[in-house]
């Protein structure tokens, strides 16, 4: 997604605390997965609050596989 006037990502809450209003990187998001279902309803937030970690991949897929029963 691209927010190149910092309007949506601090609407989710998901602006990188650490860079404050008035700063050239403000509005950069923290890396998050979001899981939407079928109705558009976010099901699943995967995140971190530090931008240099990553949830697991494996830990994701376990998740989703309890969700649909497999």
């Amino acid at each position: 997604m691209s927010d190149d006037r910092a309007e949506i990502i601090p609407a989710f809450g998901i602006a990188n605390p650490q860079f404050a209003k008035g700063s050239s990187w403000y509005g950069v998001a923290l890396p998050i997965i979001f899981v939407v279902g079928r109705g558009g309803v976010i099901q699943h937030r995967f995140s971190l609050q530090n931008y240099q970690e990553r949830p697991e991949v494996d830990v994701i897929l376990d998740v989703l596989r309890k969700d649909s029963g497999g």
